[in-house]
Parts: structure tokens; C-alpha cells; sequence
């Protein structure tokens, strides 16, 4: 179901209003396996997210400054399995289904394992590992906020 509309978002972690979904390390190319973390918000292109909402009731969530898609690595079912930027494939590792929460914000779910986008020990310093986990927690570790970025 369409709970969002398509475009592009900055994605900040309910952890901290200063936190927000990031590549690694981007500056220049960027390859596939890049980690995916919390930091700071820098309005850089490290934390714009492009979401398109599919023919098959999913999302792909793309950055695009690299065209690489937010990615569940080796399309893994297992709680702790690591969050990475990879070539477009349109495989279950790169479709998301979007749920609205009560509290205005959003749960990340992984088509592949019904497991929810997580912000690991539910840190928030610099750095911090995303994966997917059991989704359920009462935590903000999942739960994001989704704030549009117009791009000119």
C-alpha cells in the first residue's frame, strides 16, 4: 500500500532529531557493499534518499547521487543482517514496504523477511551500523522520519 509519496527524503532516525540515514564514506564513486549508518545531518548527498513506489505494492529506495539502492546484504532473513548501498537489481533485498506509525513516523520493512530497518544497539553516534531486526521494537530504533528534500 502506498503510504508515501515518490520522491526524494532526508531519513532521520526518531533516536535523535539530529540523526539521519548515510552512506559511508561517499565522496566520488562509491562501490557496491558501501555501509549504510546513522550521522549527523550535513545536507550532503549522502543522505537523500529517492523513494519510487512499485507495480508490486513495494518501495525501492535509491540515492541519487550514485543510482545504488538501499540494500539488505546477500538479501538476508536473519536479525543483524548488515544494510548496504548495491547496484540497482530489483531483487527483494532492495524492495520496502513503508508502514505509518501512530507517532507520525515510519517503519522500513524488507520484503525478503518481514524484518524491519534498525539502527543497531539504538546508538546514536556517528557511525552507527544499520541492519535489519525483529520488527516490533517499542524503541525508536525503528522508527524514521521522512523529510522531504526538494532538489533544484
Amino acid at each position: 500500500m502506498r503510504t508515501v509519496d515518490d520522491g526524494d527524503y532526508v531519513v532521520g532516525t526518531a533516536l535523535s532529531g539530529s540523526m539521519a540515514l548515510d552512506i559511508d564514506g561517499l565522496s566520488g564513486v562509491v562501490g557496491n557493499n558501501t555501509n549504510i549508518q546513522i550521522y549527523n545531518k550535513n545536507n550532503t548527498s549522502a543522505q537523500i534518499w529517492s523513494f519510487s513506489y512499485g507495480d508490486d505494492g513495494y518501495y525501492s529506495i535509491i540515492n541519487p547521487e550514485t543510482g545504488k539502492a538501499l540494500d539488505v546484504k546477500g538479501a538476508g532473513v536473519t536479525n543483524g543482517t548488515n544494510v548496504q548501498l548495491y547496484s540497482r537489481n530489483n531483487t527483494c533485498a532492495q524492495k520496502w514496504q513503508i508502514v505509518k506509525n501512530d507517532d507520525e513516523t515510519y517503519s522500513i520493512i524488507s520484503a525478503c523477511s518481514g524484518l524491519a530497518l534498525d539502527v543497531a544497539g539504538a546508538r546514536t553516534t556517528n557511525g552507527t551500523n544499520v541492519q535489519i531486526c525483529e520488527w516490533g521494537n517499542t524503541n525508536n530504533a525503528q522508527k524514521w522520519i521522512l523529510l522531504p528534500v526538494r532538489r533544484s
